[in-house]
């Protein structure tokens, strides 16, 4: 996304829980709005096809917590952010019964955490420094495990947040890998633009397929 394009539109809530960038699909509406946020809506819509009624789910970096609409709803549903304010956003128009939000550093939770149908890890990865090691901790947490990062990101190319860069398909082996392109289309098609996404997806063998 540019700023100098699209910091008009934003709303006062994107500005405040934005965090620099980072943070930009906020309200319900964005959700919906596929030529502006198409990445971010296809991720979910690929997840879709591995979560399934009754699974519990784990999020790492649930942002405000708009992916939960873009899933199965008859689910034991926990996000995990370490942004307090966020967090009490996604609780106040998206938490319900299924559906949990918990504000904690990610490195306490998983100190104590148990085992999940799916967990899912959006574009957590790369801002934690043991983030390659990270992902593949988690596989024993987990029966199905989706995470995405920038592919081969250049040092500041999103900004100050990001700790890890240049992260290619070496870095995650075991690991099948789809690519996202800036329109949202996920594919095999490995010749994908700068901004671009990988796709990480692992799979026990008990794992929904």
């Amino acid at each position: 996304m540019k700023e100098t394009n699209d910091k008009k539109r934003l709303t006062k809530d994107q500005i405040k829980l934005g965090n620099n960038w980072e943070r930009v699909v906020i309200g319900k509406k964005d959700i919906e709005n596929k030529e502006i946020y198409p990445r971010e809506i296809s991720r979910y819509n690929f997840a879709s096809k591995f979560i399934k009624k009754n699974m519990k789910v784990l999020e790492l970096g649930c942002s405000s917590g708009y992916g939960t609409q873009l899933i199965e709803k008859d689910i034991k549903y926990t996000g995990v952010d370490y942004d307090e304010a966020i967090v009490k956003y996604a609780t106040k128009n998206f938490g319900d019964a299924n559906h949990d939000f918990v504000f904690v550093n990610i490195d306490k939770f998983l100190e104590r955490m148990t085992k999940y149908d799916v967990i899912i890890a959006f574009e957590i990865l790369e801002h934690l420094k043991n983030g390659k090691q990270l992902a593949q901790k988690l596989k024993k947490h987990c029966d199905t495990l989706l995470a995405t990062i920038p592919h081969n990101e250049p040092i500041g190319f999103w900004g100050e947040h990001h700790v890890l860069h240049k992260l290619t398909e070496k870095d995650f082996p075991r690991f099948k890998i789809k690519y996202i392109h800036q329109d949202g289309k996920i594919d095999d098609n490995s010749d994908i633009e700068v901004a671009g996404l990988l796709m990480l997806v692992w799979q026990s063998e008990g794992g929904a397929k």
